[in-house]
């Protein structure tokens, strides 16, 4: 094992114990359309915390793949926009 990849399993540990499980298995499940699995999380609680999770409609998934799709990947921007929807 490299340092480098020690230096990374120390970083996800850090954002694994950060997070809720349920934001941890939201963050895995969109990881592919960000930069780093922090920043998926990271945009996994902001729409955890944007939208109630028992509404039909509640589909973080879907909403950072449309994100993706309509911005050419570029993901800047996706958790302000969770925010403005205060």
């Amino acid at each position: 094992m490299s340092i480098k990849d020690v230096v990374e399993d120390i970083e996800n540990g850090l954002v694994e114990g950060r997070y809720r499980e349920n934001v941890l298995e939201v963050a895995e499940d969109v990881e592919e359309y960000f930069e780093s699995f922090e920043n998926a999380a990271s945009y996994a609680e902001a729409y955890d915390e944007a939208y109630d999770r028992r509404n039909p409609c509640f589909d973080p998934e879907g909403y950072a793949e449309s994100w993706h799709e309509s911005f050419n990947g570029d993901m800047s921007g996706i958790v302000e926009s969770l925010s403005d929807e205060d």
